[in-house]
C-alpha cells in the first residue's frame, strides 16, 4: 500500500522532518492566520452565503508539483471546480514539503482537498506503486489551540463521533503555545470525510 503524506508548514521555515516543520510552524503560522482570518471578515462583511476561511496543509515537495501540474494546468482546474483560492509556497532548497493554503467555505476547501488527492491517486507513477491497492493517506493540519478542543469535543465524544462516521485515525499532537498538528489517516474517502466534519467545526467559530 502507497502512503502520501500531506503536512502543514510555514516555507520560510527550513525544516528535516515533517514533525520539525509542524512544531515550527505553531510559532510561526499564528499571526499569518490572524491576519488571513481578519482579511475573510472584511471580504464577508454583510455577506449571506457561508463565511469563507484559510485553511493550511504541507504536500511533500512532490507532490506540490504534481498539485500544480504542467503549466498550472491541475492546479489550476482544482480553483475552478472548488471555487477557492489555492496557493502552494516556492520550493525552496532544503525543504522537503511547500505550504499549500486553501481559502473558501467549509465545502469548497473539502472539495478542494478531494481534488488534489484524485490528482495524486491518477499520477502514473502512484498507479503504479500502489498496484491497484486503494493508497493510505495522512494529513496534517494546523489548528489553535481553541479548534482543536472544539474538535476533540466535551469528553472527546466529538472527535469519537468523528472516528466512527469518517473510518479514519485522527491524532493530535502535544499541545502548543497557540496552534497543534491534528493529523488526520486513511484512505482517500476516510480522509475527506473527516476532513469535512472538522472543517465544518471550525467554520462555526
Amino acid at each position: 500500500v502507497q502512503a502520501s503524506t500531506l503536512l502543514l508548514y510555514d516555507s520560510q521555515v527550513q525544516v528535516t522532518s515533517p514533525r520539525d516543520a509542524g512544531r515550527q510552524l505553531c510559532a510561526s503560522s499564528h499571526s499569518d492566520m490572524k491576519r488571513g482570518s481578519e482579511d475573510m471578515a472584511d471580504v464577508e462583511s454583510g455577506a449571506t452565503g457561508p463565511a469563507s476561511f484559510a485553511f493550511r496543509m504541507l504536500f511533500a515537495s512532490k507532490d506540490a508539483g504534481t498539485i500544480i501540474g504542467k503549466g498550472g494546468v491541475n492546479i489550476k482546474s482544482i480553483r475552478e471546480q472548488s471555487g477557492c483560492s489555492v496557493s502552494i509556497a516556492d520550493n525552496q532548497p532544503g525543504q522537503v514539503e511547500r505550504l499549500t493554503t486553501i481559502t473558501g467555505t467549509s465545502s469548497g476547501i473539502g472539495q478542494a482537498v478531494a481534488l488534489a488527492l484524485t490528482v495524486l491517486d491518477e499520477d502514473p507513477q502512484a498507479q503504479a506503486a500502489a498496484l491497484g491497492a486503494p493508497a493510505e493517506r495522512t494529513l496534517r493540519c494546523v489548528l489553535s489551540n481553541n479548534a482543536v478542543g472544539r474538535v476533540i469535543g466535551k469528553a472527546g465524544a466529538s472527535v469519537k463521533q468523528i472516528r466512527e462516521t469518517s473510518g479514519a485515525t485522527i491524532k493530535m499532537d502535544s499541545e502548543g503555545q497557540q496552534d497543534r498538528i491534528v493529523s488526520i489517516g486513511g484512505t482517500k474517502d476516510a480522509v475527506v470525510s473527516a476532513l469535512q466534519l472538522i472543517l465544518e467545526i471550525v467554520a462555526m467559530m
